[in-house]
């Protein structure tokens, strides 16, 4: 992908690409992606952000990456999915490996998104449910007229001076927040929404929107499409207060961690260098307590 030439000043909103946003103009500024280390390892995080690794459009690393641009453009901004995305094309026989490579170089160039024909298949059964009239609140949010989608925004924490990046799905008019999310997973969303540190991408959008238009935003939302295997279904959540005041807690912890860190110079890693005592899990502890044999032990 070819890097383009733009200045980040903070307070704006800049029409990025998801590529030039993790990858290109952005890269100096703090994503809750890259912010989420610190939660585990402020070791982790450093060594993340000192050593970056270039990122081959056709590496295995960002076949993901290529879905969620994908499936945002074309629910988001459909007027640009022909000219930004391509299917990959399928080489077999005599000579295929020369113009496999000869048609990877031309897309390296071009500048395109490449995605397999299956996710292609799937994004356009997920536009005919929206359509069918079964799903009319995610439909009616992500077709809403006043939408504000897809922009990379910046901005600097006056308090602490950290620099913050953020990419809004989608604003709607009314002050509040979407996420399009795709679920594949076994586990539920709710699960995943903290595993994967949902809470704290709300809290730190809404915060970053609120700073950078001077007006305040309070909600924040996920149209979830379950896309583990098909019937699929679309779900639409917004979160609750206590949701939020999970993610503002996490995105203060990481604002201290953060500063304490680049004071002191020291980035620990995520296990304290002394001897600790292990134990058994919690279930296991509650498993040896109900055993009928838990007197003789």
């Amino acid at each position: 992908m070819n890097d383009i030439d733009v200045k980040i000043e903070p307070g704006k909103f800049y029409d990025l690409s998801s590529w030039e946003y993790h990858h290109g103009a952005g890269k100096e500024w703090l994503s809750k992606s890259i912010l989420s280390y610190l939660l585990d390892s402020p070791r982790k995080f450093r060594h993340e952000v000192d050593n970056p690794e270039p990122l081959d459009v056709f590496d295995k690393a960002a076949e993901k990456f290529h879905r969620g641009t994908a499936f945002h453009t074309y629910f988001l901004e459909p007027e640009k999915f022909d000219s930004a995305i391509v299917t990959m094309k399928e080489f077999s026989g005599t000579g295929s490996r020369a113009a496999r490579k000869e048609w990877q170089d031309e897309i390296r160039t071009s500048g395109l998104t490449p995605i397999k024909k299956d996710f292609q298949d799937v994004i356009l059964t997920l536009k005919k449910m929206i359509h069918s009239g079964a799903h009319e609140t995610a439909r009616g949010i992500i077709e809403g007229p006043d939408n504000f989608t897809e922009k990379s925004g910046f901005w600097i924490d006056e308090e602490t001076g950290m620099q913050f990046k953020i990419r809004p799905d989608l604003i709607q008019s009314d002050k509040t927040l979407w996420d399009i999310k795709t679920h594949a997973s076994v586990k539920s969303f709710q699960r995943q929404a903290m595993d994967l540190n949902y809470d704290l991408q709300a809290a730190m959008y809404l915060n970053g929107v609120s700073a950078i238009t001077g007006i305040e935003h309070n909600s924040f939302g996920f149209i979830v499409f379950h896309i583990a295997e098909p019937p699929y279904n679309i779900e639409t959540l917004i979160c609750s207060d206590e949701f939020l005041a999970s993610g503002r807690e996490k995105f203060d912890r990481i604002m201290a961690q953060y500063m304490a860190c680049a004071e002191t110079g020291e980035w620990p890693g995520r296990y304290p260098d002394d001897i600790e005592t292990l134990y058994p899990t919690r279930w296991r502890t509650e498993q040896l307590e109900n055993s009928p044999f838990a007197e003789f032990m």
